[in-house]
């Protein structure tokens, strides 16, 4: 879990926390963005595969305001949360284990400077 908040924001950017870091090329990723969206996905030898493709939520705040971002990964199952609302769930055991970590990123305008207020890490 971790609290996150555009610092500048380009309107379109996607923030969220990776668990079962293997490399750069292997992980899972569990995020939303500022225009209300939300994706799982995994990295697998480079290749990029949408488990849940980006979805709109109402939920997600698009005001700039913080949202606390819960990405859970228990077994197969990888949840996503924002704000405590569900957003996501999905099965994949690709990756069994891992590190963690954070991503942010935006698909044309650059310049997205994201806050983390803290990250807490439970073991299941």
């Amino acid at each position: 879990t971790t609290t996150a908040q555009a610092v500048e924001s380009t309107g379109e950017g996607d923030y969220g926390l990776l668990c079962r870091y293997q490399d750069t090329d292997n992980f899972y990723a569990l995020e939303i963005s500022e225009d209300g969206y939300y994706s799982i996905w995994k990295a697998e030898d480079g290749e990029f595969i949408a488990l849940v493709d980006w979805e709109y939520s109402s939920s997600i705040p698009q005001d700039g305001s913080p949202v606390t971002i819960t990405a859970a990964c228990v077994g197969d199952r990888l949840t996503l949360a924002a704000d405590g609302v569900q957003l996501a769930q999905v099965f994949d055991s690709s990756f069994a284990s891992g590190d963690i970590g954070l991503i942010a990123g935006t698909w044309e305008i650059g310049g997205l400077v994201m806050g983390y207020q803290e990250i807490i890490v439970h073991q299941p």
